[in-house]
């Protein structure tokens, strides 16, 4: 099957909408929707003015902010003193407790890795030591740990990195597990790694799904933009590696150490890695 990318909108002025900024709009103001009843006009009234503009409520002119980003996925400029842009409306929302979760829901770096084909090496590794150490994960070299040395031996080396993954990743909420197998499956593109692009590639197809499934379940948006999602992963590509970048080599290796929750490490056994069932 030919997955179609869904182009840019074309905006009032000549300018260009990605598609996944709209979709990061839409998820944002869907996350918000789905952990309250209030309304566009009641969500308004709570966020959408400053401080400054707050002695301005009860006049009839209102900024229909949330009723705009609903509709068109439109984003606010704000005026000064009076109403909120973008920015400073997701970092408000953020500080009620209904909504905890949602600022990183809107900077996530899966909405820099959907509008890009080629991205810069040391930018997708800082991007990853960031998931690692925010999460408390660990990168061990099977070969110098004796236990995972005897499970890659008795299960094979995929089946071991696929189930310590799986491990790990529950420690992350969704979004950020799709980043962090995003840029294993992007850094993984030698024959020696292609096993680790197979389960990134199975992976992500799930994960993205079921993503994309919770703010458009029942929805058109829904598979197209997991198709899209997928299709721009498939099509991503480091830029350092077909400038021959010297040092890649290295990074290709070291993708294959096995990544684990830093608590699971000194206690890991066959018991923690392969209890019946395992469940993704």
């Amino acid at each position: 099957m030919t997955i179609q990318v869904t182009p840019s909108k074309l905006r009032k002025g000549g300018q260009y909408k990605h598609w996944a900024e709209e979709a990061r709009v839409w998820i944002w103001y869907r996350a918000i929707k789905l952990n309250c009843d209030l309304s566009d006009y009641a969500l308004d009234k709570l966020f959408a003015w400053t401080e400054n503009g707050q002695g301005d409520k009860s006049t009839d002119e209102r900024p229909r902010t949330f009723e705009w980003l609903r509709k068109k996925a439109r984003k606010p400029r704000g005026i000064k003193n009076k109403w909120r842009t973008m920015d400073n409306l997701v970092a408000t929302v953020n500080q009620d407790k209904r909504f905890y979760g949602t600022k990183d829901l809107y900077y996530s770096d899966l909405w820099k890795l959907l509008q890009k084909n080629t991205h810069c090496l040391k930018e997708v590794q800082l991007q990853f030591d960031e998931l690692i150490n925010k999460y408390k994960l660990i990168r061990v070299d099977s070969d110098s740990y004796q236990v995972l040395t005897n499970l890659c031996i008795k299960y094979g080396k995929q089946s071991v990195f696929d189930r310590c993954l799986r491990i790990s990743l529950r420690q992350m909420n969704s979004i950020s597990a799709i980043c962090l197998v995003w840029i294993i499956g992007l850094m993984a593109r030698s024959p020696q790694t292609n096993y680790i692009r197979e389960i990134a590639e199975l992976t992500l197809d799930k994960r993205l799904d079921d993503f994309f499934g919770v703010y458009f379940n029942g929805e058109k948006l829904h598979l197209q933009y997991y198709t899209d999602a997928i299709e721009v992963f498939l099509n991503s590509k480091i830029e350092s590696i077909s400038n021959g970048t010297v040092g890649y080599g290295y990074v290709e290796v070291k993708n294959e150490w096995i990544i684990l929750p830093h608590q699971v490490i000194d206690n890991l056994s066959e018991e923690v890695l392969y209890p019946l069932p395992f469940a993704h």
